[in-house]
């Protein structure tokens, strides 16, 4: 977690899984949830946000299973291979999640397979 501001309660989650051979093992939704219990529960915040470049289907797939939603787009945000991107903005609040922001998910349609709990 980066960037908290701990007026309006809400901070920056970003994580990499630079090695492939520790990609797609679900590594990534487990931190994911397990800093969404740490920023809820522990640090008291309300919302935690991120950004992730448009052209990596998997990292969105891993957020939205957790409960994140797309919140918006910044346009030509990002500098890769050579060409601008978008990067796509995500959040979450707690009340998202129900209970104090460590529950599962409670959206319908979300993979509540791995609690947060």
């Amino acid at each position: 977690m980066t960037d908290i501001d701990w007026v309006s309660r809400h901070g920056y989650l970003g994580i990499f899984i630079g090695e492939t051979e520790h990609q797609s093992k679900g590594h990534g939704r487990q931190a994911v949830r397990l800093m969404l219990r740490h920023a809820f529960r522990d640090l008291g915040l309300h919302r935690v946000y991120l950004t992730v470049l448009e052209d990596n289907p998997r990292a969105l797939r891993v957020y939205e299973k957790c409960g994140f939603v797309v919140e918006g787009r910044l346009r030509q945000h990002a500098y890769k291979r050579g060409q601008f991107r978008d990067l796509i903005l995500m959040g979450i609040c707690a009340d998202d999640l129900g209970g104090d922001g460590a529950d599962k998910p409670t959206r319908v349609g979300q993979d509540n397979s791995t609690p947060l709990t």
